[in-house]
């Protein structure tokens, strides 16, 4: 009865922020906020203040993850390299039993380290990236403020395709 007074928000992309080649800083993240809010009416003049400190904690928050992120995995490598070496160390002084076992073990652990590898460079560009540039994480974060955590399928969602009315009703 009353869902027709709900009030539909329209759905943020990074192209809506212009200009488009312009890095976004977290001053200028928290300043395009209090803009967009303002613009589509979802907060107050009053609320403004208590939410772009929201925003500035969780770029903050975001930034220590990626950094945590790198920590862990470089920790994880440490002690995989250690193990490996012990293991190395290992199967040269092992009986025959054991040392398909502990061969198996060192490829184990050095495909382990490849990933571990690739993750960190991963972590490590999106950081880098983070650090240069908050559009994506401004757009995700507004978006998800406003519409929650399943938005992103609603851009993606594949629309239905309507036949036309002449097919509908005649059936061609």
């Amino acid at each position: 009865m009353f869902g027709i007074f709900i009030k539909k928000y329209p759905i943020l992309t990074a192209r809506m922020i212009a200009p488009s080649d312009r890095l976004i800083t977290t001053t200028d993240a928290e300043a395009i906020f209090k803009q967009r809010m303002l613009d589509i009416g979802y907060l107050g003049k009053d609320e403004l203040n208590e939410h772009v400190a929201y925003l500035s904690d969780e770029i903050k928050g975001h930034e220590q993850y990626l950094k945590d992120e790198i920590t862990n995995t470089k920790e994880e490598i440490r002690e995989a390299k250690t193990e490996l070496a012990n293991l190395k160390k290992k199967l040269t002084t092992c009986s025959n039993d054991e040392k398909e076992e502990i061969e198996d073990g060192i490829k184990l652990l050095e495909g382990e380290l490849v990933i571990a590898a690739a993750d960190i460079e991963k972590v490590t560009n999106n950081l880098a990236e983070f650090k240069k540039d908050k559009r994506t994480f401004l757009v995700d974060y507004i978006n998800t403020l406003i519409h929650g955590d399943d938005w992103i399928s609603k851009v993606k969602s594949p629309h239905k395709k309507i036949p036309p009315l002449g097919e509908i009703f005649f059936g061609r």
